[in-house]
């Protein structure tokens, strides 16, 4: 059973105001288990790689990745195959978000700073983002999972918190995520199909750059 368009559209509305680096790095670094205060080998481009294309490639015979995140156009939310060694590579290393990390010049050397979660949260003010809605994420990235029937918002949620390390001091206070699902949102009505990527698209208003 299978999450149902209505759903995904939702959640790619929740998430156009997000940095892409919640989205992609912070998810990756957690999924990698990268180590807090200390470094550690870590192919951080062709994770990312990797990653975009479980997660990101909706169409696999597409040449782009497609990503609902933050963007100044349209044209933005389609991301080549260098991304990961370009743009999210100097996001990683250059301005304020390169503060949360640990790393060695022109090394695979990386690591969380100790005071990491405190840097992403001042990210999300200066934005004046509000947190990253978990349920929404998690939509996103589970669109193609077929999920039990008996499946609801907060399993969903269980489930991506697990996949992704997201430890006690991240899902406290000072969280970048949001887990509070709208009650319409609670009881999650599965269809038997996993619909057309291009419907859904054409659904979204957005330009289609499949090739």
């Amino acid at each position: 059973m299978y999450l149902p368009h209505e759903l995904i559209r939702r959640a790619l509305s929740e998430l156009s105001d997000v940095h892409p680096f919640f989205g992609l790095t912070y998810l990756v670094c957690k999924q990698g288990n990268l180590p807090v205060g200390t470094m550690t080998r870590f192919p951080i481009n062709r994770a990312e790689e990797e990653f975009l294309h479980l997660y990101y490639k909706p169409d696999l015979k597409s040449k782009f990745y497609f990503q609902p995140f933050r963007t100044s156009s349209r044209a933005g939310r389609w991301l080549s195959r260098k991304y990961p060694f370009s743009g999210s590579q100097k996001t990683r290393t250059t301005g304020r978000l390169a503060a949360a990390f640990l790393h060695e010049r022109n090394t695979d050397l990386w690591g969380w700073n100790r005071g990491y979660i405190k840097v992403l949260r001042a990210e999300l003010d200066i934005d004046k983002t509000e947190r990253i809605p978990a349920f929404s994420l998690s939509v996103w990235l589970y669109r193609h999972k077929d999920w039990p029937d008996r499946t609801n918002a907060s399993s969903i949620v269980r489930f991506f918190l697990k996949e992704f390390h997201i430890n006690l001091d991240e899902q406290g206070y000072s969280s970048c995520l949001r887990f509070a699902v709208s009650g319409g949102a609670r009881q999650v009505l599965l269809w038997p199909l996993d619909g057309p990527w291009t419907r859904l698209v054409g659904a979204t208003g957005w330009e289609e750059k499949l090739h």
